[in-house]
Order: structure tokens, then sequence, then C-alpha cells
């Protein structure tokens, strides 16, 4: 009896078997499907990017600074012109953020408003910018705000030429204006001599009176029409010319 039962579980055990290695077969786990795609491949470019932090360290720190102290005397050119090897510019020398020397010619840029001056100061300072409708802008000193108004402005300036000159007006924010004239009772002589001698070399007559345009003043006489007013003012009182509709006459003597 007992044999028989032994016979039958092993009958058993192997029918299981048989079974399950039936299924396992025919269920497609022994030999599962393979599923394939297919695609066309294409040339491109790969573009590859990295979004990374981290804490950049210089190999080599070299200090560059110069033993030198000079002024900026002449400049020939603005910023976007073509130079060469051997040409002067006018720059100004400055310590970035990275506590580097570098220069610019940006002057106005790193030009100061902190200073003592006041109006009637004599000054010298130098031309850094020319705008035909503004004036002059000159680094007062070479350290300040300044400028030369076109009112002001009776001849041809280059820039670099060091020029002198008196503050006119201190504005708000410490900028700078300044004259190349001397204040009216010290000019007004000046200006007067330039009219004498006109006469002189135009043999008694000149074509301009108080009804020329301000401009031609400017530009014959190097002058205000206010004070060439001032100064025909001056020689009519002494008795020393006529004003006629069509200019200005000296008397003889």
């Amino acid at each position: 009896m007992k044999m028989k039962g032994k016979k039958k579980i092993i009958f058993l055990i192997l029918a299981i078997v048989i079974i399950g290695l039936g299924v396992y077969k025919y269920s497609g786990l022994a030999n599962p499907k393979m599923v394939y795609t297919s695609q066309i491949a294409t040339k491109s470019n790969l573009n590859l990017s990295y979004d990374v932090s981290g804490k950049v360290q210089a190999k080599k720190i070299v200090t560059v600074f110069s033993n030198n102290e000079a002024t900026v005397e002449k400049v020939n050119f603005r910023e976007g012109e073509q130079v060469k090897k051997g040409d002067m510019v006018f720059v100004m020398p400055y310590i970035d953020k990275t506590n580097r020397l570098c220069a610019t010619m940006r002057i106005g840029n790193h030009l100061t408003t902190t200073h003592h001056y006041k109006t009637g100061d004599e000054v010298t300072a130098t031309v850094y910018q020319i705008h035909d409708e503004i004036g002059i802008f000159v680094a007062v000193d070479n350290c300040y705000h300044g400028l030369l108004p076109k009112r002001d402005v009776f001849e041809k300036y280059q820039l670099g030429q060091t020029i002198v000159g008196r503050i006119t007006r201190v504005h708000n924010d410490g900028k700078l204006n300044i004259a190349t004239k001397a204040k009216v009772g010290v000019q007004i002589h000046d200006d007067v001599d330039v009219l004498r001698a006109a006469l002189v070399d135009a043999d008694g007559f000149l074509p301009y009176n108080d009804k020329t345009e301000p401009e031609t003043i400017k530009q014959v006489f190097k002058m205000s029409k206010r004070a060439f007013k001032r100064a025909i003012g001056v020689l009519l009182k002494a008795g020393e010319i006529d004003i006629l509709a069509d200019g200005i006459k000296a008397k003889k003597n």
C-alpha cells in the first residue's frame, strides 16, 4: 500500500512538471516575441548643452601698473575711428571692476563733479569732445566735467587742445560752464581794440552794424553779438565812429 501511495505522488509531480513545461512553451515565455521598429537615418548636427555650476578660479594672477605719472596733452581721434601703429590717441586710464588697469576714449564717463570751484575761478581744461549743437566738452584740470557752450565758442578747437578760461556757472549737479573771454568789464577793452584795428585795415569802413546776424559777427570778429554792440557803443560815445545803415564808419581826426 505504501509503494502504491509513493508511485501516485511521483506520477502527480511528473504530471505537474509536464503541464508546467507545456504552458511555458506555448505561452511564449520560452521564446518571447521581439518587437522591432524602423527609422530612416538622417544626417544632422548634434547640439549638446550642459548646465553645470561651480567656482572659476584663476590659474595665475598678474598685476599691471604704471610707475609714471603724466598728463594727457593731445588727442587726434574719436572713438570708433581707425588708428594705426604710431598714432597718438586721447584716452583716460581707469581701474575696472576686476582691478585691472584699462583705458577708454569715453572721457566723460570718468570725470567727476566733486570739486571746490566757484564762479569766476580761472581754470585750465582739455578739449575731449566737440558737439556742433552744444559746444566744446572739456576736462577741467583733466578731472572735472566742463562745457564751453556754443554761444561762447568764437574759434575752432582741436581735440586734445588745452584752453584757459574761467568758470561762468556751477550747475546743481556740479558740472561746470566755462568761457575763454574775460569778464565784461575787462573784455570790452579788448573788443574795442579789435574793432579799431578792423576799421584801420578796412580803410575806415566795416559793413557790419547792430543789424548784422550774430553768427556773422562771431565768425568775423570772434565775439558775440552782444559784445559787438557794446564795443561799437563805446566807439560811438567816444566820437570815433558813425553808425550807418550798411555798417560803421570811422570819423576822420
